[in-house]
């Protein structure tokens, strides 16, 4: 297997395909990060955002309208958060971000 198949299915692996986050397997990655070398995580926070009602969408309009409103929150989790959280969509309606509170110091 050539270098470019490998990298494309580690990014398959490791991406949501509704959203583009990363997936719950990236998730769960960095979180064996953290319980290895729990000081990473000193400053850094981790927000866990579920949306209510989504089961209501999808039984009144539709899975198409639910996964539409799950990539609006996905959209507007992007616009108010910096590019550098790690931002994940678990599975369902569930997004986890791992946000820096402050700049660490080298």
């Amino acid at each position: 297997m050539n270098k470019e198949r490998i990298k494309y299915l580690y990014k398959l692996a490791f991406t949501d395909l509704l959203t583009g986050f990363k997936n719950r397997n990236a998730y769960e990655e960095k979180l064996k990060v953290y319980i290895r070398q729990p000081e990473l995580l000193k400053g850094d926070s981790v927000v866990v955002i579920d949306i209510d009602g989504l089961k209501q969408i999808n039984d009144t309009y539709g899975h198409h309208s639910g996964d539409e409103a799950i990539r609006t929150i996905g959209d507007g989790i992007i616009k108010s958060f910096s590019n550098k959280n790690f931002c994940c969509r678990n599975g369902g309606d569930e997004f986890a971000l791992f946000m820096a509170i402050y700049p660490k110091r080298f």
